[in-house]
């Protein structure tokens, strides 16, 4: 029993240390655990400034993100459809901060930490605050906001990348 127990500490911080590997695609949908729910660019903007929003999953370009890892485990999150980059808006430091598409501009606000935190879940945490994506007030509808707040053990704030 407890060569098991020490056998299964060692696969879990392997898997751990071995960090966030995004689907081998060029796009993959950002799917809320909360709700089941797809990152959504709302009304399929292509505009600067357009709110990021949760909606039913329906494979258009405006739910699709790219991964571009800019550095070992810091990563630029770009929408398919308009190939603007995920973004706090303003750079706000603030909990309940919106998160918009904007130009890419590599600064810390468009940089984000994707953690494994259960198998095939991730958080996601803006580079500059350290705080976590979260579907405000833990809401399952339609057009729900993509905030970002301190993080805490709640399936708001945890992703499916698919």
């Amino acid at each position: 029993m407890q060569r098991f127990l020490i056998g299964s500490a060692l696969v879990a911080c392997m898997l751990s240390a071995a960090g966030f590997t995004p689907p081998r695609k060029p796009h993959a949908e950002i799917v809320s655990v909360n709700s089941e729910k797809c990152l959504d660019v709302n009304e399929a903007s292509q505009e600067n400034k357009a709110r990021i929003i949760q909606f039913g999953c329906h494979g258009g370009l405006n739910q699709q993100w790219g991964f571009q890892e800019v550095r070992p485990g810091l990563w630029r999150i770009v929408a398919a459809h308009s190939g603007l980059c995920l973004d706090v808006n303003q750079a706000s430091q603030d909990n309940r901060a919106h998160l918009i598409q904007f130009e890419c501009r590599d600064t810390p606000n468009q940089l984000f930490f994707v953690d494994d935190v259960d198998v095939g879940r991730v958080r996601i945490k803006p580079s500059h605050t350290q705080k976590c994506l979260d579907i405000e007030g833990g809401s399952v509808a339609d057009k729900a906001q993509l905030i970002q707040f301190d993080c805490r053990e709640q399936t708001n704030q945890k992703f499916v990348v698919r």
